[in-house]
């Protein structure tokens, strides 16, 4: 259930950074926000691994449980980068 939780946050964060970056469009500024929305998703799974394991659970299960939280979102985010350019 927390995967699915967390899947679901990374999708809200993704919108919210791919509405600020229609935005900043409109206001004549060009950001690559895809590429922001998967650096910052990649470094808090990071983040949110290691304290798994400093909780006990051993790399493999964190990374089994961090590997579709982490894609999930990011190539939602490159997929839908791709298509609204």
């Amino acid at each position: 259930m927390r995967t699915l939780v967390m899947i679901g946050v990374g999708l809200a964060i993704m919108a919210g950074f791919l509405l600020a970056g229609r935005l900043l469009r409109l206001a004549g500024v060009s950001v690559p926000v895809v590429a922001l929305f998967i650096g910052v998703w990649f470094v808090w799974c990071l983040w949110d691994t290691y304290l798994g394991t400093t909780h006990g659970y051993a790399w493999g299960a964190e990374l089994l449980i961090h590997a579709p939280i982490f894609l999930v979102p990011a190539l939602a985010a490159w997929w839908l980068g791709r298509v609204l350019a």
